[in-house]
């Protein structure tokens, strides 16, 4: 189910920007990214309502970089300090529309994970992009140089 590759990579964004629909958008014969929640999900890792948030996200930073290592590229929002290829932060009104359709997301929590992604990107100058496709676009072409 999940497609393995001599690279892997990771790109972060926070919830709502489309990483899910981006994933699920794939051709069937062209599957190479998988959404983070899916596949750490599948390996029972659980994040919802937590007791130690720092505990369960260090543990899905160790795993994005064993599943890097394994050749997966993966998409998703689960993270403590994980320094990704790239990151999906869209403009702040594209990012409210987009959030308005999703009845599960409070904005605040959405625009603290936007908040801490940007310090990322500045601490560890990670590209920074306003959509998943452009993200991936940037993140494929790393791989075929």
């Amino acid at each position: 189910m999940f497609t393995t590759h001599n690279t892997g990579r990771v790109i972060l964004g926070p919830p709502g920007v489309g990483k899910t629909t981006f994933v699920n958008n794939q051709p069937t014969n062209k599957r190479d990214w998988v959404d983070q929640d899916d596949l750490f999900g599948e390996l029972g890792l659980k994040w919802q309502n937590t007791d130690d948030p720092e505990r369960t996200y260090t543990l899905a930073d160790k795993m994005l970089e064993e599943c890097k290592q394994e050749g997966y590229r993966v998409i998703g929002s689960l993270f403590w300090t994980y320094k990704a290829d790239a990151i999906v932060i869209p403009e702040l009104e594209q990012h409210r529309q987009f959030i308005q359709t999703r009845p599960d997301l409070n904005l605040d929590n959405v625009i603290k994970i936007r908040d801490i992604l940007s310090k990322q990107v500045e601490e560890y100058n990670i590209p920074v992009f306003l959509n998943c496709q452009d993200a991936v676009d940037y993140v494929e072409n790393l791989i075929n140089f």
